[in-house]
């Protein structure tokens, strides 16, 4: 494009109704120009925000994932599931989050977070009498004004949103009559929402909470023109809310629900969430059978195309044994394109000085990454589930870590099985 000005959009289908304009996902194609200095501009920011972004926050945070929060809330969940208490979980849905940030708005948060008149004076520059051009089809659009939003495909929008989605967590957590649930051993924090960039998830252990929560949110949404889609507001209620009438008009579920790609609930939820990996990962491979390639290339499809898929949900839920057996039945199914297996399935793991063909192992590889949560203990005490984590296996984690191990606080004889599992491993 002939200015930095300009951003040439092309959509990506996200999921659902192909033909509906609301799944799908507008990403901007910038100039080099703009994304030398916006990268400039990100790499600078990045540096701060460990120090003012809530703990809560982990999207394009240093040090920081989205696992962090998958194991408070997976841990949360077991917490009130076991105790003689209520509570509930909502997954709010922002209508189109980034599209809708308020520039001024922005800016501002920006000036009352420190950062100074230079680095505001920059992102003003970035966001003045802009314009997009739609991308369809081969051909583009006329260009339209830009007054509102974050341009997604930008390396500093994911730092500006969360800038942005701060003041939100900040008002939320300064407000006494939203009391969240503290985790045990009353002295601590209470967690009231987590945050990946606009995936916010709140939690209630009493009505009053709720009708503050959202009144709180609406005048957020007033001050900067972003909007909850009550539609895609799900909810999940826990103990002994589980029969209750929750005054608020949003889907309801007693069983799980899905936040963040991981399902959530007093069930097994770790079996659906793995399922529905599984169920990816023959898809793969369906389409991996189209071509005809050697045994040398349908394992390196297994490594580069299927193993992958499992290592987002191998922290938080440890692989179920029957789960287990289904991923090596089709994986060597594949492998072997339904006949008879001729090389012990241990062999194609070794490397190829051993014989082998360097086969991801996938059991192996996932008790490791369950392991990743209970090696974190000792590293790093500001990691949103620690207290949680504490509380459940504090007992057995004294031996390992002397001292971490507190009196002070109270602990679980009963720990889950997503605990007792990769501790027995």
């Amino acid at each position: 494009m002939p200015s930095q000005r300009v951003a040439v959009v092309t959509l990506l289908h996200k999921k659902g109704d192909r033909r509906k304009p609301a799944n799908k996902r507008p990403i901007s194609l910038l100039n080099t120009d703009y994304k030398i200095l916006s990268k400039a501009m990100s790499m600078r920011m990045s540096k701060a925000l460990p120090d003012i972004i809530n703990d809560h926050q982990t999207c394009a945070v240093k040090g920081r994932s989205i696992h962090h929060n998958l194991l408070m809330l997976r841990d949360i969940v077991a917490f009130i599931s076991s105790r003689d208490m209520g509570g509930a979980i909502v997954s709010l849905d922002l209508e189109k989050a980034f599209d809708r940030v308020d520039h001024q708005y922005l800016f501002s948060v920006l000036e009352k977070f420190g950062f100074g008149p230079n680095f505001v004076r920059w992102a003003r520059i970035l966001y003045f009498d802009i314009s997009s051009v739609l991308f369809i089809n081969g051909f583009t659009t006329k260009s339209f004004p830009v007054k509102q939003g974050v341009r997604q495909g930008c390396a500093l929008s994911p730092l500006l949103y969360i800038i942005f989605a701060e003041s939100l967590a900040r008002r939320i957590d300064s407000i006494d009559t939203i009391r969240g649930i503290r985790p045990p051993g009353g002295k601590r924090r209470s967690v009231k929402i987590m945050q990946y960039a606009d995936d916010i998830t709140a939690f209630f252990t009493d009505f009053g909470s709720i009708k503050s929560f959202f009144k709180c949110f609406k005048k957020f949404e007033l001050a900067t023109g972003s909007k909850l889609n009550m539609a895609k507001t799900k909810g999940l209620k826990l103990g002994k809310w589980r029969n209750c009438n929750i005054p608020l008009d949003i889907v309801w579920a007693c069983e799980s629900i899905k936040i963040n790609g991981v399902y959530f609930g007093p069930g097994r939820s770790d079996i659906l969430s793995w399922k529905e990996k599984v169920q990816k990962a023959e898809n793969s491979l369906e389409k991996a059978k189209q071509r005809n390639v050697s045994i040398i290339g349908r394992v390196k499809a297994v490594n580069v195309l299927v193993a992958p898929i499992f290592w987002y949900m191998a922290p938080v839920y440890p692989l179920p044994d029957r789960i287990r057996r289904r991923i090596n039945e089709i994986i060597f199914k594949f492998i072997w394109k339904g006949g008879t297996e001729l090389v012990a399935r241990g062999h194609l793991h070794n490397s190829h000085e051993e014989g082998g063909l360097e086969l991801t192992d996938i059991s192996s590889t996932a008790r490791a990454m369950a392991l990743q949560p209970l090696l974190s203990f000792e590293l790093d005490l500001r990691l949103p589930f620690h207290p949680w984590m504490e509380y459940w296996i504090g007992i057995g984690l004294r031996k390992f870590f002397p001292g971490k191990w507190s009196n002070c606080f109270p602990h679980s004889c009963d720990p889950p099985d997503f605990y007792v599992k990769p501790c027995v491993t």
